[in-house]
């Protein structure tokens, strides 16, 4: 006889087959949106508070369960949502208990919408930080009594397009929009441009990336060709700061960093003492207080030649490069940056083809 309470779920039998799906379907998104790859784990301890709180394995069905019993306050954090529809996942019999809830927190998930939220009519606080949204909600500008809106650690530029100027101009008692984190949305004028576009906002959020750069100790030298090459800091100076973050808790087990207190050069300061403790990084004995800055990494040194190349391949290059220049300076000015932090007046970012397109 079998024990029907012991057999497992249909999820459970091809849960292995379920990841591997999952799995699947990032690479051919991160493959037709390249800039997703930059997304980082949970790495900063706000991340891991919340996902200790919210991370019970719950659904969308518990949610509208608390919903159902007058709950004010969503959660659906860290729940791998890709798609989340509120007219599907509540029934019209839910009305009531959406129009009460008053904070709906999606942070730490892959969306890119939220259809259905029109439902929130009272809805007061939006979090959406940690998503994949290239644009605010569709129907954003019909939650007319909301005053937050946190889109934090997202793909959100300063335009209308993006953040549907808009629709949040219809929303009166909106004072608070928090765009940190946002790598497009980080220059000093963008603050200006969306508090003149957004006249009722009394408070935007955004993370000056200029200013960081600026940071005493954040970096070591203007360019590659600034810093000595044979130092271990001058290695990780092009990583940006959310990789350095991540090799600290991946690569030698640290507690995750909180960036409000944690800064660039701290990170960096962590990190070396990591690499120096375990006999990677060596410090001259001349230096000033065991100066991690000037210490050498250990590193196994393979030196190859290089294939001579003709100089009329050179030359066509060379051509190529200039014309590529002159496109990205038509309006004037070299002004495009996708990283703020080097410094040059016009560079290009090469990725190392996928190994499927080999």
């Amino acid at each position: 006889m079998v024990d029907q309470a012991a057999a497992p779920t249909l999820a459970e039998k091809y849960a292995g087959v379920l990841r591997y799906l999952e799995d699947l379907e990032t690479v051919e998104r991160t493959r037709s949106l390249p800039h997703l790859v930059e997304r980082a784990p949970p790495l900063e301890i706000s991340d891991v508070r919340s996902a200790a709180q919210h991370d019970d394995g719950g659904t969308a069905g518990d949610v509208a369960a608390a919903l159902q019993e007058g709950g004010t306050v969503a959660l659906l954090t860290h729940r791998k949502l890709r798609s989340f529809d509120m007219s599907l996942h509540f029934t019209p019999s839910y009305a009531h208990s959406l129009a009460n809830v008053i904070t709906l927190n999606v942070g730490n998930n892959e969306l890119a919408d939220l259809p259905g939220l029109s439902a929130l009519t009272g809805l007061r606080e939006l979090i959406l930080t940690r998503n994949w949204f290239n644009t605010l909600p569709s129907e954003v500008g019909s939650l007319s009594q909301l005053e937050r809106l946190d889109a934090s650690r997202n793909f959100l530029r300063p335009n209308n397009a993006s953040l549907r100027f808009d629709a949040l101009r219809k929303l009166s008692r909106l004072s608070q929009l928090d765009l940190r984190y946002n790598q497009k949305s980080g220059r000093p004028h963008h603050q200006e441009l969306i508090l003149k576009e957004v006249p009722q906002l009394e408070e935007v959020k955004i993370t000056v990336w200029e200013k960081i750069c600026s940071t005493p100790d954040s970096y070591v030298g203007a360019s590659a060709a600034d810093r000595d090459p044979t130092l271990l800091r001058s290695q990780l100076e092009p990583l940006g700061t959310v990789p350095l973050r991540r090799r600290l808790v991946q690569d030698f087990g640290q507690e995750p960093t909180d960036p409000e207190v944690v800064d660039r050069a701290e990170v960096m300061q962590r990190l070396l003492a990591c690499y120096h403790k375990e006999g990677l990084l060596e410090v001259p004995s001349s230096s000033s207080d065991k100066n991690l800055n000037e210490g050498v990494g250990r590193r196994h040194t393979i030196h190859v030649d290089g294939t001579p190349v003709s100089q009329p391949l050179i030359d066509a290059l060379l051509a190529e490069l200039r014309s590529w220049k002159g496109d990205r300076n038509r309006g004037g000015s070299l002004t495009h940056r996708e990283r703020p932090s080097i410094n040059a007046q016009c560079y290009m970012i090469l990725r190392a083809p996928d190994a499927n397109d080999r």
